[in-house]
């Protein structure tokens, strides 16, 4: 049973001369969603516990930029300053990724180049973003690297006859955990991938048999949450075993899973069609808690805490990717 969230409000401000900058310190930060309570889809933010929703891109009906571009996600940069985000105008059809500054309320476009740019995610240090897009470069689908300012695009991965999508990186920022679907298979399947940024070794970590899709990689490394796409149940891969565990068992599909900064808890879109809320529990996946409540359609979470922007141990990591390697 989801249980809602008890209303407190409860936010820490940071003022400079100029601006004021608001990211929640109450339970371990902000997150940040896409929802369609106020009309059109927009980015909002909100407390841990649910309290003190704001709207953030306001400035995206001056601008004409529509939010509602299927199931593109949203990723909060490590240092909370800036949400990544797909939108297209209306003469474009295609999602193009988009930054909005938390502090002012401006948007802007990474990249000039139109093609479409889906799933952002951040690297731990801040340096780029990973979106799947189909059109930039060569113009072959894949996961690609996007420098926030727009200046610098890297290919990550080269499906030969693949779909790669919803890209999370490594806490090192030396790998990329992804879904693969196959639309030339009999069954079209969704398996999880890791690809080495270095060497380009592609690593099948699900093997068809759970059906994978929207990754997370865990803080600290160790490891994978993701989806059932036949369930939508959520399961944790235990990179150091590489021991799937299960932690819902519900009628609810679950969509978009992400971590607490701290490792500690889940946030995670319940529910795949309207309403949609974003639900918090733990990494077990016990006392789920309701967080939006809303008859909207809420999803797409991500949860920032900027205090806790430490990168793990690198020979951590790496000791988990040569487990992975030998699979």
């Amino acid at each position: 049973m989801i249980r809602r969230a008890p209303t407190c409000l409860v936010a820490a401000v940071l003022a400079t001369s100029l601006l004021v900058f608001c990211v929640s310190a109450q339970d371990g930060g902000s997150i940040a969603f896409l929802s369609n309570r106020d009309g059109n889809r927009h980015v909002y933010v909100m407390n841990t516990d649910g309290s003190d929703v704001r709207r953030l891109t306001d400035a995206a009906d001056r601008m004409q930029l529509n939010l509602d571009v299927g199931r593109c996600g949203i990723a909060w940069s490590p240092n909370g300053r800036h949400i990544a985000f797909s939108a297209h105008t209306g003469h474009i059809t295609l999602a193009q990724l988009h930054l909005v500054n938390v502090i002012d309320g401006g948007i802007r476009k990474v990249i000039d180049e139109v093609s479409t740019q889906c799933d952002p995610s951040w690297s731990r240090d801040g340096r780029w973003i990973a979106v799947e897009a189909g059109g930039l470069g060569d113009g072959t689908q894949g996961i690609f690297a996007i420098s926030p300012d727009g200046n610098a695009v890297r290919r990550l991965t080269d499906p030969p006859r693949y779909r790669d999508m919803q890209p999370t990186w490594s806490p090192d920022g030396r790998r990329i955990a992804y879904t693969t679907t196959s639309n030339f298979a009999p069954n079209n399947f969704y398996d999880v991938f890791v690809t080495d940024i270095g060497d380009n070794a592609r690593v099948d970590l699900t093997e068809h048999e759970e059906a994978a899709q929207y990754p997370a990689w865990s803080p600290d490394g160790r490891s994978i949450l993701y989806a059932r796409s036949w369930t939508g149940q959520l399961v944790r891969l235990d990179l150091d075993t590489m021991e799937p565990h299960q932690l819902t068992d519900d009628p609810i599909e679950y969509r978009y899973p992400e971590w607490s900064p701290d490792g500690r808890s889940i946030v995670v879109q319940a529910g795949s069609q309207t309403p949609g809320e974003i639900v918090v529990m733990t990494v077990d996946g016990d006392n789920p808690t309701n967080l939006t409540n809303h008859p909207a359609s809420d999803r797409s979470p991500s949860w920032v805490d900027p205090s806790l922007d430490v990168l793990p141990s690198t020979r951590l990591v790496l000791s988990v990717w040569s487990i992975i390697k030998r699979r």
